[in-house]
């Protein structure tokens, strides 16, 4: 751990908690936008995805039908390392954000909640066409939503919820199950939560009971079995204890966990056909926990347990039984019936492994090391990352945020400690892995779409990683300050041009393929590392005209190919079919020249113009460039 994040743990929620609020509390802004900028920031933290990512919805004011924020997450398949199918269902988190006096506990709970599901069964009529639009998008994924799939209502706070307010909870659970069987849940988060999944912090301390049969083969180690109907009340009781089961495998590959609800294929299968057969055919589970005792009842305490290996088997047993136990329903089914019978029958091997922080890490990585969790999993472990973090603050003044909440927990830091290290500017490594690929890779399709693959042990994550030419912190430096030239002409959501919307990643690519170019006609390394080192030569202020040059050539690509009128419009591009996004989400843009031929030829010939002299005796944009970099 570096000193910098070994420094952090000095700081107490509330310092945390000032330092990420300090922004909304702008005089500036209305009541309406400090709400819905708050809602963005924690649901975005929450989640892990960029603030301009096409599927966040913003809903929030009149007639928003009681969602401030929608966000689709859309679900991975993968490959484990045994070769069985892992997947991950489609989840719309449906988000009511209470900042500040907006919330008034259980009562604010009911009503919100009530007026979200009224909204769901198409009973508010009074809505925006935000909202109307985003409902048919809702009515299609319920008509084809498997058992994997889920619209999640999420309450936003500011501080943790009460007891009370978490039965109000259960109270719109049962509710929305009823009205949407199999597909609605409810889960709360605050700035608590994105407190807790920093490394440097504990989370509360819970002691729960498990009941299964149990040996003592070794100090420090309980080996048995848990029956399926007692994993799952564990797992229920767990969450209404914490109001976010997640939290149970913070321990395990936290930066990715998410709420995400991945599930194996093969664990599904013998749940619904074979439950009483289960035990035979899973690894099990491994547990860690502060202490453990046994109960007169027979049933083991466990003190602050988290799951570090079966992350997926827990997971797929809290949907499956959740879904057949606690969906509703009053009257009767023979083959439900003889299902649970069978379930009652069923195990899953359990190791209950009693140990301190240093010793958890180790059992993680030993535990997970013949599973689909790979040595890359644990970020929060990895030393490439905090090598980064500590290089990029020595050398380029910046933070390099590898975990939620880290920027806001360093400005509290450093306004707590004025005689620490005081950063301004801060960038998140996993989005500038996405714009190195975009950009150094030539895939700004994967960029833009692909989420998975840039994941420790994803494709893309190990092709950037690993090799002779892996990314270092100089290429991550490089990436955020391309970052903040796409800033300054307002690529992203708040882009004022259609254009600089929806092509911030195919910018990135532009500007490398330019800059390649020029490196090739001058003779001259156009490997990944030259690129690097010629960007950052073009950074500096003795070449602001060969950097200008560089950039509003490739903007023009851009505006040209966004433009309907154009001869080379992606709008005409020969497989475009009338979804500009879905497109410039393709994996296939850029990495396949034949996909985009139109990108092609607007390219070649823009190249062909940065050659050419603008006036009598002036230089080209490319000659400008090739002399700065020389």
């Amino acid at each position: 751990m570096s000193s910098v994040t070994a420094n952090q743990d000095q700081i107490t929620f509330e310092e945390f908690r000032e330092e990420w609020l300090a922004e909304f509390r702008n005089g500036t802004l209305t009541s309406l936008e400090k709400g819905q900028q708050f809602a963005i920031k924690l649901v975005t933290q929450w989640l892990g995805v960029n603030g301009d990512d096409d599927d966040l919805v913003i809903c929030d004011g009149s007639g928003d039908g009681g969602i401030d924020i929608a966000y689709l997450h859309r679900g991975d398949i993968e490959d484990d390392v045994q070769g069985n199918q892992s997947v991950e269902g489609d989840t719309w988190y449906l988000v009511q954000s209470k900042y500040g006096t907006s919330f008034q506990g259980e009562g604010t709970i009911v009503e919100e909640g009530r007026k979200v599901i009224s909204t769901l069964a198409g009973e508010n009529t009074r809505l925006s066409e935000t909202v109307t639009q985003l409902l048919g998008r809702l009515a299609a994924f319920k008509q084809q939503a498997s058992d994997r799939d889920r619209i999640v209502l999420v309450f936003a706070t500011e501080q943790p919820i009460s007891e009370a307010d978490r039965r109000a909870l259960a109270e719109i659970r049962l509710l929305g199950s009823n009205r949407f069987p199999d597909v609605f849940d409810v889960e709360d988060i605050s700035l608590r939560t994105i407190w807790e999944v920093r490394d440097t912090v504990q989370a509360p301390e819970v002691s729960l009971p498990v009941t299964g049969n149990f040996v003592d083969p070794a100090l420090g180690v309980r080996v048995g079995t848990i029956r399926l109907t007692e994993m799952y009340q564990f797992l229920a009781a767990y969450r209404d204890k914490t109001g976010n089961l997640d939290q149970l495998y913070e321990k395990n590959v936290r930066q990715f966990l998410g709420s995400r609800r991945k599930i194996n294929r093969r664990i599904a299968c013998t749940l619904k056909n074979n439950p009483e057969l289960f035990g035979l055919y899973n690894n099990g589970i491994t547990i860690v926990v502060s202490d453990y005792t046994t109960r007169s009842d027979g049933s083991c305490l466990l003190s602050d347990p988290y799951v570090v290996n079966g992350c997926q088997t827990t997971r797929t047993i809290w949907d499956v039984l959740r879904q057949r136990l606690d969906s509703g329903g009053t009257g009767k089914s023979e083959e439900l019936d003889d299902w649970r019978q069978r379930a009652e029958q069923g195990v899953v091997v359990a190791k209950i492994v009693k140990g301190d922080s240093a010793q958890i890490t180790d059992i993680t990585r030993f535990t997970n090391s013949q599973n689909a969790v790979r040595e890359q999993d644990f970020i929060a472990l990895w030393d490439d990352f905090q090598a980064w973090q500590r290089l990029a603050e020595e050398r380029y003044g910046i933070y390099l945020e590898i975990q939620r909440g880290g920027w806001d927990a360093r400005k509290a830091f450093q306004k707590s400690h004025p005689g620490a290290s005081q950063l301004s500017r801060a960038a998140n490594a996993f989005d500038l892995l996405k714009v190195y690929s975009a950009g150094w890779l030539g895939e700004p399709g994967t960029a833009n779409g692909a989420r998975q693959t840039f994941h420790p042990g994803g494709s893309t994550f190990k092709r950037i990683t690993d090799g002779d030419e892996r990314i270092n912190v100089a290429d991550m430096y490089a990436a955020f300050r391309l970052q903040e030239m796409a800033e300054q002409f307002n690529f992203g959501r708040r882009a004022e041009n259609p254009s600089r919307g929806l092509t911030k990643y195919l910018f990135y690519f532009v500007v490398l393929e330019f800059l390649r170019d020029t490196l090739i006609r001058a003779n001259r390394a156009h490997s990944n590392p030259e690129l690097t080192k010629a960007l950052l030569i073009l950074d500096r202020g003795e070449n602001q005209e060969a950097l200008e040059g560089l950039l509003y050539s490739s903007i023009e690509v851009i505006d040209e190919y966004l433009n309907r009128e154009s001869d080379d419009s992606v709008f005409k591009e020969p497989e475009f079919q009338d979804d500009v996004f879905r497109f410039l989400k393709s994996d296939r843009l850029g990495r396949n020249e034949d996909f985009a031929p139109l990108l092609k030829s607007l390219v070649s010939e823009h190249k062909r113009l940065f050659g050419r002299r603008r006036g009598a005796g002036q230089s080209s944009p490319r000659d400008l460039v090739a002399r700065a970099v020389a």
